[in-house]
């Protein structure tokens, strides 16, 4: 009766071993979950593959016609990624940047952005407090990662030509990216 009570004894032994085991296994894959799931959350290297990348946008432009063809043209610029990243614009319109406080928040904004993209019908040339505004961002950009676009419909006109041309100057200063897009009557009236 003493080995049947001793194989009785060890086999609960051994249950009670087996149950512990699977009751660590449990509580570590819980802990390994939990752990995933704050580093995820956290700031841990894993939360950098969560996160996307960021790019900011800021359209300056001459009027209301001019805002919303810049506005179709960042849509149509933002489409296929708009998933894997995320996006900040902000619109101004001349008037607006010609006062000095607004001006000045613009261009902080400006200073720091991806993209600016400057928006005109290219009847006249660009007013001087415009000139001024972009004279000043060109000078707050401190890398030359920041690409400067812009957008025209007048394609004949040589105010087009001439503000092209002095785009294209200022971003040559800071080896800012350049792209004019002269006949941009996408998306008028």
């Amino acid at each position: 009766m003493s080995e049947s009570l001793s194989g009785t004894g060890r086999e609960a032994e051994r249950k009670a071993q087996t149950k512990q085991s699977l009751l660590q296994t449990d509580v570590q894959r819980s802990r390994s979950a939990r752990q995933r799931d704050s580093l995820v959350a956290g700031g841990s290297i894993f939360s950098e593959f969560a996160k996307k990348p960021k790019f900011s946008i800021v359209i300056v432009h001459e009027d209301g016609l001019t805002g919303r063809r810049a506005q179709h043209f960042y849509n149509a610029m933002i489409h296929d990624v708009a998933d894997a990243c995320d996006f900040r614009s902000d619109r101004w319109s001349f008037r607006a940047i010609s006062i000095p406080e607004i001006g000045d928040l613009a261009l902080q904004l400006a200073g720091q952005a991806d993209f600016v993209i400057v928006s005109m019908r290219g009847k006249a040339k660009c007013p001087t407090k415009v000139r001024d505004w972009i004279d000043q961002w060109s000078m707050l950009t401190t890398d030359s990662r920041s690409v400067l676009v812009a957008l025209f419909d007048q394609p004949e006109r040589r105010a087009v030509a001439s503000a092209i041309q002095y785009l294209r100057n200022v971003a040559g200063r800071k080896n800012t990216s350049f792209f004019a897009h002269p006949n941009f009557r996408k998306y008028a009236d």
